[in-house]
């Protein structure tokens, strides 16, 4: 691995030339740090929130600490989007999303995040005769990462209650639980 600051890959390449040994030299790109904190829905600091950076196909978490803060080292430059989400004591989600563009030459990057009430779909399915069907895992998975998905299934009434979303699009699939 590299110097601390630097993004966490390398290559060795060395080559004969006329009976002597040739060494590459590779440079290696800084990367950047992303940190903030995270408040709750009072504006608190908030201890404990699971924290993802998505950058592509990298992905990396963080938790946040007693004070809130957050910290990613070595961050390559790029478009970046950050979730986070905390289930509180009380029982309810909380969560937030924010982008940020990391710009090469950067060394640091705030990106605070403000926790709400986690979202929810709600819904009932019924067959063709417009009978309810019972049993039936109802899924939802966000637009912009199939990574987060969340599930529910229906009751004897068809009725479903997908909970902790994050704000965003989210596409809708129905799997027959087996029997």
């Amino acid at each position: 691995h590299g110097e601390p600051g630097f993004l966490d890959w390398h290559t060795t390449v060395s080559f004969s030339h006329a009976g002597q040994e040739l060494w590459l030299a590779v440079p290696l790109e800084r990367g950047i740090t992303v940190h903030g904190w995270v408040r709750n829905a009072r504006g608190e600091p908030q201890e404990g929130v699971l924290i993802f950076l998505r950058s592509g196909q990298q992905g990396l978490n963080e938790t946040s600490d007693a004070d809130g803060r957050f910290a990613f080292t070595s961050v390559a430059p790029a478009p970046i989007r950050l979730y986070a989400r905390f289930g509180g004591d009380s029982g309810q989600d909380e969560s937030a999303v924010r982008d940020a563009v990391l710009v090469a030459g950067t060394d640091a990057v705030q990106v605070d995040l403000d926790l709400q009430a986690s979202l929810e779909i709600r819904g009932t399915l019924h067959d063709s005769a417009g009978q309810p069907i019972d049993g039936e895992v109802v899924t939802a998975t966000a637009i912009d990462n199939d990574r987060v998905t969340r599930q529910a299934t229906t009751d004897a009434a068809g009725r479903f209650t997908i909970r902790g979303l994050y704000p965003g699009g989210y596409q809708l699939a129905l799997a027959a639980q087996a029997q």
